[in-house]
């Protein structure tokens, strides 16, 4: 009879964690690999560009680097492997470690913030440009740019999302 009520509680807590759905990973998994086919452009020259291009590109090297541990944690969460296989072995992750996942993704979506009011600044800058080849060497990096911020803006509100909902589960008293 513990085993069927322990069996109970513990489908109970998969099911109260799995606030995200496999659907949610697979596309944020999509949306890591969209931005790894990105490729940053060289520095074009104007300053504000070639700034708002290097703030892209770092946050999605950070983001890519997010993707992977965020659905680690979150398979550990709910007591399966990657490939969906439930494993009573899996080892949850803890409050520490959630905690600290959750920093990065803070600093990752303020990096987001501060990288998006560079746009309009960037935008202003190539106005006063002249040079054909400038132009379009500076318009390749918003673009890029803008790709960039678009999946990462997506990406940063489904981990903010994910993470918070994984250290609620972590500190409820139902969490076994």
């Amino acid at each position: 009879m513990k085993k069927v009520v322990l069996c109970m509680m513990a489908l109970v807590c998969a099911v109260s964690v799995s606030a995200q759905t496999a659907e949610e990973m697979q596309a944020s998994k999509e949306r890591a690999a969209k931005l790894e086919k990105l490729v940053q452009p060289k520095n074009c020259g104007i300053a504000t560009v070639d700034g708002l291009t290097s703030s892209a590109g770092l946050v999605a090297v950070e983001s890519i680097q997010i993707t992977p541990l965020l659905q680690g944690m979150y398979y550990r969460s709910i007591g399966q492997t990657e490939d969906g296989v439930t494993d009573v072995t899996v080892k949850k992750p803890t409050l520490e470690e959630l905690t600290e996942l959750s920093a990065r993704i803070g600093t990752q979506a303020a990096a987001v913030a501060a990288a998006t009011k560079l746009v309009a600044a960037a935008g202003e800058e190539l106005k006063g440009v002249k040079n054909p080849m400038k132009l379009a060497a500076a318009t390749k990096s918003v673009k890029y740019s803008k790709d960039v911020l678009e999946i990462v803006g997506v990406e940063s509100a489904f981990q903010v999302k994910a993470i918070a909902d994984m250290i609620k589960t972590a500190t409820s008293n139902d969490n076994l």
